[in-house]
């Protein structure tokens, strides 16, 4: 039987491959993040020491976890720099959340905004109690809380349209680029098929999963009473799995406001599945 990095591969062979054909090229892979230690080469990339984990225990952490967490975004807004001045690919696994910067020391706090949210936002969801009760927002904002979690917990991160991007990519394209690459998505997706909670990173995203992969779903506002951002969360009676549609991780909202906008209906959402099994 094959492991789970192991269909990543010969999945991501096949991808690329076809990738190629149509010109489409700098194709980053991803999928379940490594839980190694992490680390830094000898040398500093340039002038910023650059960290990464390597991989460990992480399907057996993934494989006998209660909760599990699929995260599923737009692209690689930015490779690293090779000799050429050029952005390369690298391989979303290794990511840490750390700040790569002159100094080898590190700082919890050092990060940008994008993996503090998912710090927070995975803290949050996954300690989630089936009585739906979850951390505080200052729990989850403690970055000396939630910045070791996310680097250990069963946590498999996706992006759906595999080419580098710039800091922005169209609504449009990404749904063209859905449709292209369509059957490689879902394949991927069925790789993480023991995720009990998909955080799904953008509407686009939230819209071909619960059409394309859920195919038959609920909102949270169609059997409770809670209808207040009801479109957050949605629900797969045949997988039993629940979408959160979240903000983006770069919003601009701030911290609070996304992270309780998002845990309020969630918490709702597994009094009613969770709390019943």
């Amino acid at each position: 039987m094959m492991s789970i990095h192991e269909k990543e591969e010969a999945l991501f062979k096949r991808w690329e491959e076809f990738a190629k054909s149509r010109k489409d090229v700098n194709f980053a892979p991803d999928g379940l993040l490594y839980r190694g230690d992490a680390t830094t080469g000898d040398e500093p990339e340039g002038d910023k020491w650059v960290w990464g984990t390597v991989p460990a225990d992480e399907e057996k952490r993934w494989n006998e976890a209660k909760r599990r967490l699929l995260i599923v975004t737009k692209d690689l807004n930015h490779g690293k720099k090779n000799n050429d001045d050029k952005l390369t690919p690298w391989d979303i696994r290794i990511e840490t959340g750390y700040k790569n910067t002159t100094e080898k020391d590190f700082d919890w706090n050092i990060c940008i905004a994008f993996y503090k949210n998912l710090r927070m936002w995975s803290y949050g969801l996954l300690n989630t109690d089936d009585n739906g009760n979850y951390p505080s927002f200052e729990e989850a904002k403690d970055m000396d809380n939630s910045a070791p979690f996310y680097l250990s917990a069963p946590i498999a991160r996706m992006n759906i349209k595999k080419e580098c991007g710039a800091g922005y990519v169209n609504n449009s394209v990404l749904r063209e680029h859905i449709k292209t690459y369509k059957n490689y998505i879902i394949e991927q997706l069925d790789i993480y098929d023991k995720a009990d909670i998909i955080l799904a990173c953008s509407p686009v995203i939230k819209d071909f999963i619960i059409k394309d992969y859920f195919k038959e779903y609920k909102k949270i506002a169609d059997w409770t009473s809670f209808d207040q951002f009801g479109q957050w969360i949605f629900y797969s009676p045949s997988t039993k799995k629940i979408l959160v549609n979240s903000y983006h991780p770069s919003n601009r909202k701030g911290y609070e406001i996304p992270y309780n906008d998002m845990m309020n209906p969630f918490s709702e959402c597994v009094k009613m599945l969770w709390g019943n099994e």
